[in-house]
């Protein structure tokens, strides 16, 4: 859903309304972005979070806090957590076998976080796209997310815009379900 919505923001336009923004607001809409493969937003938000001095803040401001570390670079506390049931129903619910296999990959990628039921996978799964789309629509070559028929951008399939994995111990070998480069569509 976000990757979708994101499209439609022009990251120029974004950056300069983040210079007039409250730090919080951008450190959350940042940690939002980031996971969700959209490096061409979060980047510039980043690079005005650069020059201010922040601190770590809660995902919800009105949740609890928890006992949550805060995830560089953004110094967000993941105070909420997501109701994967709901992504799931709305990602089914819109019809697009391209966002249905976003919302999988993502998912796929940050099963370990989030922990859900691999069925979910399974019924996300079914409704993928039959033939290759591109995570960004701008068809950035990339390599194949195989099940889900997905040409994922080289930086989202490396997930070399994340820090989190310092934070969880994961290792930082390549996800399973990436195969081999996928060509620029022409």
């Amino acid at each position: 859903m976000l990757a979708e919505l994101a499209e439609q923001i022009d990251p120029v336009r974004l950056c300069s309304l983040a210079v007039g923004a409250k730090t919080p607001e951008i450190q959350r809409l940042g940690f939002l972005l980031d996971p969700a493969g959209q490096p061409r937003l979060a980047d510039p938000l980043l690079r005005v979070l650069s020059a201010k001095r922040y601190r770590p803040v809660p995902l919800a401001p009105d949740a609890p806090r928890g006992d949550a570390r805060a995830v560089s670079p953004w110094r967000i506390i993941p105070n909420e957590g997501v109701d994967v049931d709901a992504v799931v129903g709305y990602a089914l619910r819109l019809g697009s076998a391209v966002t249905v296999a976003r919302v999988g990959h993502f998912l796929e990628q940050h099963r370990e976080e989030l922990l859900f039921d691999s069925e979910q996978l399974a019924e996300l799964r079914r409704h993928a796209p039959r033939q290759p789309r591109y995570l960004d629509p701008a068809r950035t070559a990339g390599r194949l997310a195989r099940g889900w028929n997905l040409v994922v951008p080289e930086e989202v399939a490396q997930r070399r815009w994340e820090e989190l994995r310092q934070y969880i111990g994961a290792d930082s070998g390549e996800p399973e379900a990436i195969g081999e480069p996928w060509p620029m569509e022409e």
